[in-house]
């Protein structure tokens, strides 16, 4: 769902650049976190967009949030903070 593709260059201008790819599935469930999602919800909506089952819904879900918190591209946010 995501993959990271670098270009690294002895340059010491440019330390590094990165570009990450998305396929179909993350590109939908990125669209989905343009407002704060439940890991259940993002499986759901998954599922009903995709031809997949409930249970791979779900674990695609957590890798690709588990990859994007990897990166910094997302963070969990607390129950205060969801309102």
């Amino acid at each position: 769902m995501l993959v990271p593709v670098a270009a690294r260059t002895d340059d010491p201008e440019y330390k590094s650049a990165r570009l990450y790819v998305l396929n179909d599935t993350g590109e939908y469930l990125w669209s989905l976190l343009e407002s704060p999602q439940t890991t259940d919800d993002l499986a759901r909506n998954l599922t009903l967009t995709f031809e997949t089952t409930a249970g791979r819904a779900h674990s695609d879900v957590e890798v690709f949030l588990a990859a994007l918190r990897d990166i910094g591209a997302v963070r969990e946010l607390t129950g205060a903070e969801t309102g």
